[in-house]
């Protein structure tokens, strides 16, 4: 386990995004939105992220299910989750 103090901003955006580092964070943060428009970001699966002309950023996930399920099997295991 990592000790709290070493830990720099370099060293947790590393361990955080070690595949693509800060990259989409810069992108989102350096986007220039046109007047009455937003700018979306698919970040995989069901979510988004949103920046207005104002600068507002929203995140959205829309996954509102409980997952593991089937017509078959409409409950999720016991034990599960």
């Amino acid at each position: 386990m990592s000790k709290v103090k070493s830990i720099t901003r370099e060293s947790w955006i590393l361990s955080t995004f070690p595949e693509w580092g800060s990259w989409l964070n810069e992108e989102i943060e350096q986007e220039q939105v046109a007047p009455g428009t937003f700018a979306m970001w698919w970040l995989g699966c069901t979510g988004i992220w949103l920046k207005s002309e104002g600068g507002t950023n929203v995140c959205v996930d829309f996954w509102c299910g409980t997952g593991k399920q089937s017509h078959g099997n409409p409950l999720m295991k016991q034990g599960h989750q």
